[in-house]
């Protein structure tokens, strides 16, 4: 078992291809506790063949950068915890804290080579903008149900007309804030989009 911020505060890095292995993997796992994971850059890799929390108890963030990878049959981001990246996780995701895809501030892909289950209170951050050829932020999974709270923000740089912020092979479930073909306003109040997604989309069913 690894425990990162059980009590206190605590912080591993994991670089330059090195690769962590751990059987129950928590990150901020008390009350008081903070604990932060980042695994950055190709052939890095947190390898969890436990249980994986993230903000089970205390406040717990795991930012995977540069082609990064965590593996793990499910990764719980709880209601303390932020999960933000470019790259991938292999295993099942379940969102009850704050999923990024991209890191904050630039735009990102992350790759879930699972399945995405959003929970009751569970934000999905999704930045629009940018100056690169990509112009929104993107989460690609396997199935995925949505609940919870969709946040868009704007960037800085070019807007194009259409967005695809998750593709799935199955959409199913609805956002609280937002249903199928209303508009939704930028969390800072500078743009709005309309958002679709799942039965009677204008676009692909299965992408948001």
């Amino acid at each position: 078992t690894m425990v990162v911020g059980q009590a206190g505060a605590g912080t591993l890095d994991v670089l330059a291809g090195a690769v962590v292995r751990t059987g129950i993997g928590l990150v901020g796992d008390q009350a008081g506790g903070v604990g932060s994971i980042r695994v950055d850059g190709p052939g890095s890799q947190w390898i969890s063949t436990g249980f994986t929390g993230i903000g089970f108890l205390g406040a717990g963030e795991l930012t995977i950068g540069n082609g990064g990878a965590v593996q793990a049959q499910d990764v719980l981001v709880d209601s303390n915890g932020k999960l933000s990246g470019v790259g991938t996780i292999t295993g099942n995701l379940l969102n009850g804290g704050t999923v990024i895809a991209g890191a904050a501030g630039s735009i990102g892909t992350l790759q879930v080579s699972g399945d995405y289950e959003q929970l009751t209170g569970g934000f999905l951050d999704i930045e629009i903008g940018g100056f690169a050829n990509d112009h929104v932020d993107l989460l690609a999974v396997g199935t995925a149900t949505l609940d919870g709270i969709l946040r868009l923000r704007l960037l800085a740089g070019t807007v194009p007309a259409v967005n695809v912020a998750l593709t799935a092979t199955s959409v199913s479930g609805q956002f609280d804030n937002v249903v199928n073909g209303q508009r939704l306003t930028t969390v800072d109040g500078f743009g709005s989009f309309i958002v679709n997604y799942g039965p009677g989309s204008a676009f692909n069913p299965n992408q948001v």
